[in-house]
C-alpha cells in the first residue's frame, strides 16, 4: 500500500497437472496436451506418449522430438483452414487415421501464450454407432412385433361377435 512491490508465487506441482489431464479421459484413444510459445510440453496425457518415458523426460520437449507428429498435425491443418477463427473442431489426418481435434491459444497473465489441445480419434467417436444402431433395429422390431400382436389379438376380439352372428343368422 506504500508503494513497496510485492511477489506472488504460485508453485504448480508437474504430478498434480499430470494427474489432472489424466483424469479428463474423453475416450480411450484422446491425447490432450498443453504446449508453450515454443511447442514445448507442459502437460499431456493419453495414448499418444511413450509410456515407458517418466515424465522428467518428456517434459518441456517437443512432441515431433519425442516421434509424436499429432500435434503438429493438428496445427498444420488449422492453419490450412479457416477452423482458426471459429470455434468448431477441426477434422484432420495423422499417421493415416482420422482425428477430431480443438487447439485453443491461452495468454498468460504475465505474458506468452501457451495452446490447449483436445485431440480424439474418429474411431473413438464412432465406436458405439454400430452397436446403437443394432439396438434401435432391436427396439423398433420388439415394439412392431408388440404391436401386431396387439392388433392381431384385437382383431380377433372384434371378428368372433359378428363370426357368431353370421353363423346363427345362417
Amino acid at each position: 500500500p506504500q508503494g513497496e512491490g510485492r511477489v506472488v508465487v504460485v508453485e504448480l506441482m508437474l504430478q498434480g497437472l499430470l494427474a489432472h489431464l489424466a483424469a479428463l479421459e474423453i475416450t480411450p484413444g484422446t491425447a490432450v496436451g498443453v504446449l508453450d510459445g515454443e511447442q514445448r510440453l507442459v502437460a499431456w496425457s493419453g495414448r499418444a506418449w511413450p509410456h515407458e518415458a517418466s515424465a522428467e523426460a518428456l517434459f518441456l520437449r517437443r512432441p515431433r522430438d519425442l516421434g509424436v507428429a499429432l500435434f503438429d498435425d493438428a496445427r498444420q491443418a488449422l492453419e490450412a483452414s479457416d477452423a482458426g477463427a471459429s470455434r468448431e473442431p477441426l477434422r484432420f489426418a495423422s499417421g493415416g487415421e482420422a482425428w477430431w481435434g480443438r487447439l485453443r491459444p491461452f495468454t498468460l497473465p504475465g505474458g506468452g501464450e501457451q495452446l490447449v489441445a483436445v485431440l480424439v480419434p474418429a474411431g473413438d467417436l464412432l465406436r458405439d454407432r454400430e452397436r446403437q444402431i443394432w439396438a434401435v433395429l432391436g427396439l423398433t422390431g420388439l415394439a412392431l412385433a408388440v404391436a401386431l400382436a396387439s392388433a392381431r389379438r384385437t382383431g380377433r376380439n372384434v371378428a368372433a361377435p359378428v363370426e357368431t352372428l353370421v353363423e346363427r343368422s345362417a
